[in-house]
């Protein structure tokens, strides 16, 4: 069993893909943990210190799947992003932590843009380097310089999520089906 600190980081992690950063409390978490407000706050005193949690918490879980994935194939390893935003969509139809904080990212504290600009950065040099890898063994065949296929995708996925909210299923897994496309698998 998690204990109560990383129960709080998991439950603000799941109310900011669900609701926003804006629009979560500390109450909430109380809450649905059963526990008073106070110790929530003990173990952050501030929402932006929960913020910079769950965004750390999200950066550390990318790279342990990165990890995890080291053996594997590019194509693996493209399938396996894939993978990670159906989970999202299928768990309540989540949208992902990049693309929260990017779309509040003008209202999110100063230590919550910085974690969230470090966590992209990781993301888009995981991206650039299976896709160069892929691109030079020759599973992928695309047209433009592996980070720029990184930024598309990286671009592209948190918008698959929020359309997908709005079309339902069957237009996330075609939206996913064009990215997966998009790197012209041999």
């Amino acid at each position: 069993m998690a204990n109560t600190r990383d129960q709080i980081v998991t439950l603000g992690r799941d109310f900011i893909q669900q609701v926003g950063y804006p629009s979560f409390s500390f109450r909430q978490i109380a809450s649905e943990l059963g526990i008073k407000n106070a110790a929530v706050h003990y173990h952050f005193p501030l929402k932006e210190d929960l913020g910079v949690a769950v965004i750390e918490k999200d950066k550390s879980d990318f790279l342990k799947m990165g990890q995890a994935l080291s053996q594997y194939s590019s194509v693996e390893k493209a399938e396996a992003v894939l993978k990670l935003y159906e989970h999202y969509f299928n768990e309540g139809q989540k949208l992902c932590l990049i693309g929260i904080c990017g779309s509040a990212y003008s209202e999110l504290p100063v230590k919550m843009q910085e974690a969230a600009k470090e966590h992209l950065g990781n993301i888009l040099a995981w991206l650039s380097e299976t896709f160069r890898a892929g691109k030079e063994s020759g599973d992928f065949s695309f047209p433009v310089a592996p980070r720029e296929m990184a930024i598309q995708w990286v671009n592209t996925l948190p918008g698959t999520l929020i359309s997908g909210r709005i079309f339902g299923r069957e237009y996330f897994l075609e939206s996913l089906s064009a990215l997966k496309k998009s790197l012209i698998m041999n």
